[in-house]
């Protein structure tokens, strides 16, 4: 799930995505959450709920991504270019454009 600002592909459109007008209030709990461990800029936060990612870039990212695994679960941490970080409840930055990355297979939710 895809909240904050989209761009859709093909499309002249940039706005607030159909997920953040319906979870209005979780959008605002994490926008203020993010308020208190980090000052970079975004635009959009993606929710990944038991996704395993193969490795890839994220092509169509501008600047940094901050990662933060939460929930009941071990394993799971993400693999950036062959370094192993530990994001259970600890958040991390990195330029996911520039970075090949993924993440490790884990248990639980």
């Amino acid at each position: 799930m895809t909240i904050g600002i989209i761009h859709r592909q093909f499309k002249k459109y940039k706005g607030y995505s159909v997920h953040t007008l319906k979870y209005e209030k979780l959008y605002n709990i994490i926008i203020n959450w993010l308020k208190t461990i980090t000052d970079i800029n975004y635009t959009t936060i993606t929710i990944n709920k038991n996704v395993m990612c193969k490795p890839h870039y994220d092509k169509k990212n501008n600047g940094n991504t901050l990662i933060v695994g939460l929930g009941d679960y071990t394993g799971g941490e993400i693999n950036i270019e062959n370094e192993i970080i530990d994001i259970h409840n600890k958040p991390y930055i990195f330029n996911g454009f520039y970075k090949k990355h993924h993440n490790m297979p884990h248990n639980g939710t």
